[in-house]
């Protein structure tokens, strides 16, 4: 089970799947520091991008914030720098490539998202 599927891989982050959308897959986030539940959506563009190797492509840049996502090597899993909306913690939940990709298949099957 991944990170966006219940608590996250260092168990802080407890995150909830909400239905997906043209914009992208939106996701509840707890702070793992106020406690408070915040939605977080991750455009398509930023999910195909992060179901790709990280080492032969860039990772994606966070469009509110523009800082790119962080990658740790060891666990090959990345995450966007968000902030909490209340304590300005960062909240952004991690991915690994193999959970992008599933993600980005349910938005294409949904029709949510052209193949290019």
């Amino acid at each position: 089970m991944g990170i966006f599927e219940g608590t996250g891989a260092t168990e802080v982050f407890e995150v909830k799947s909400l239905p997906h959308s043209p914009e992208g897959a939106s996701f509840e986030v707890m702070c793992h520091q106020c406690g408070r539940a915040q939605k977080i959506t991750l455009e398509w563009n930023q999910i195909a991008a992060a179901a790709m190797s990280p080492q032969t492509q860039r990772l994606p840049v966070d469009p509110v914030t523009r800082l790119p996502w962080q990658y740790d090597p060891q666990e090959r899993r990345m995450w966007p720098q968000i902030g909490c909306i209340q304590c300005r913690t960062l909240v952004g939940p991690s991915i690994s490539p193999d959970e992008a990709a599933r993600i980005l298949r349910e938005g294409q099957m949904a029709g949510l998202v052209r193949v290019q």
